[in-house]
């Protein structure tokens, strides 16, 4: 009877055991090194039971922390970045008044006839004066039938496909007294192309009758006979209106075939200058430069235009190498944040498979306000979900967990760098813009080392990765 009353207690204690330990089955271990309870426990199941769920969450589990850290790695990174490209950008400033006394387009390399020394070689005595007969406008076709020739460069693309063709008139002509705008030269220019159709001269100054109009193709039909024409000592006259047809029409790479030829007949200023330009434009650059000093050593006219090309390539070399710079870490940083979308779109799934294991919070309500931790703190979120072995959803309402709340606090915010992304890119895009002819230039084929010991006896304008560099030597105040 003795034993019977006292195995009672003991019988209670242990059931009062049992129940305490079995309100939590997942325990943590804090940095205070105390071992408390986690309520809100991915191991605290719908289904107790079921081995191959609990095996599951921990496979969840780990993929929510993993996708977690990179997804924190990745902004550190992308924060990273943005400090290089405010860097880049802060040294491109400085370039300001750099690209303002050395700005370079397109139009200024565009070779046209500048020097009374040309026209004097293309100009005889007896044709100086108009003869006013009325006969038409000069298409050298009508005058001249011309096989197919190398010499006048046949093989090139510019020349074979001449009828897609198209420039710009070319206002410089109209500026030196070539009678070009005068109405009556057509005129003239029939009459003596009828007299005599196998005048080179006339020929070649119907090209740049066509030229000052911007008609590609009469301007290279007629420029083509009077290269196929001319004297050797004269056939450079028409190959540079040749080679210029075909520069204006964006045809460098023929252009600067055809001004090579030139140059090999006759190594005027003129002609070196004309080859000069379209090896820019083609990003030849250390090759124009032999040609630049080959002008101006020729003719001391041209030293200041030289000097300002000079001092161009070098400026805008160091400012397009910083701009594509930055231009290739925001193609990185595009990159990563889209990386980034990928990961949070599987962390997101990960974290809703963790959750629809896990019984809900609210069963939980009474031990999480025994802990202080009262549930209704908390936000709320509905899901639509699949009960097991039904194709019909149901919405789910539970209150927010613990690793919810972590994914919503803004520790994965991104929106802000998006934001900078967007700008920084425009910004790049208008500062390309503001590069003139060099936006579509390679810039790495400036050699700073060839470029300073060919411009013999000038004072270069040094790139250099120190801002201060350039303002020490006229660059930015």
């Amino acid at each position: 009877m003795k034993m019977r009353e006292s195995s009672a207690p003991v019988s209670l204690l242990i059931l009062n055991f049992f129940l305490v330990i079995s309100a939590t089955n997942h325990w943590l271990l804090t940095k205070e090194g105390k071992i408390q309870p986690q309520v809100d426990s991915p191991y605290f199941l719908r289904r107790p039971d079921d081995l191959i769920a609990f095996l599951n969450q921990s496979k969840h589990q780990q993929q929510v922390d993993t996708l977690y850290a990179e997804l924190l790695h990745i902004k550190t990174d992308l924060r990273m970045k943005i400090n290089h490209v405010d860097s880049y950008t802060v040294d491109f400033m400085y370039q300001t008044k750099c690209i303002v006394q050395y700005f370079l387009q397109e139009s200024d390399l565009l070779n046209s006839v500048t020097t009374r020394s040309y026209l004097s070689r293309l100009y005889k005595p007896d044709v100086d004066s108009l003869t006013f007969v009325e006969g038409g406008i000069p298409k050298c076709r009508d005058f001249l039938e011309l096989p197919f020739s190398l010499m006048c460069f046949e093989h090139l693309d510019g020349m074979y496909n001449r009828k897609n063709l198209s420039m710009n008139v070319e206002q410089t002509l109209l500026l030196l007294g070539l009678e070009l705008s005068n109405p009556h030269l057509g005129n003239m220019l029939v009459t003596k192309l009828r007299r005599d159709p196998y005048a080179w001269r006339y020929h070649t100054l119907a090209s740049l009758y066509w030229r000052s109009k911007g008609n590609a193709l009469e301007a290279l039909e007629c420029a083509r006979r009077g290269v196929y024409l001319a004297p050797r000592q004269f056939k450079d006259i028409a190959l540079l209106s040749l080679g210029t047809i075909l520069q204006r029409s964006r045809k460098h790479a023929d252009a600067v075939i055809v001004l090579g030829a030139a140059v090999d007949h006759a190594p005027t200023a003129e002609n070196h200058m004309a080859l000069a330009n379209s090896l820019v434009l083609i990003s030849e650059f250390n090759r124009s430069v032999v040609h630049y000093e080959a002008a101006r050593s020729l003719d001391a006219s041209l030293s200041d235009k030289v000097t300002h090309i000079r001092n161009s390539m070098v400026c805008f070399k160091y400012i397009k190498k910083r701009l594509l710079k930055i231009a290739a870490i925001l193609d990185e940083m595009s990159e990563k944040l889209k990386l980034y979308d990928e990961r949070k779109k599987l962390l997101e799934e990960s974290l809703e498979k963790l959750l629809q294991e896990q019984a809900p919070l609210a069963s939980r309500g009474n031990q999480q306000r025994d802990e202080g931790n009262d549930l209704h703190q908390r936000g709320q979120y509905c899901s639509t979900r699949y009960p097991a072995g039904s194709s019909e959803p149901v919405l789910f309402c539970d209150f927010v967990s613990d690793i919810q709340m972590k994914l919503e606090t803004g520790d994965l915010s991104v929106d802000l760098i998006v934001t900078y992304l967007e700008h920084a890119n425009e910004l790049i895009h208008t500062h390309m813009r503001t590069i003139g002819v060099f936006e579509q230039l390679n810039v790495d084929n400036i050699g700073d080392d060839d470029i300073e010991s060919l411009f013999n006896g000038t004072e270069l304008l040094p790139p250099t990765d120190s801002p201060a560099a350039i303002p020490s030597t006229g660059g930015s105040p």
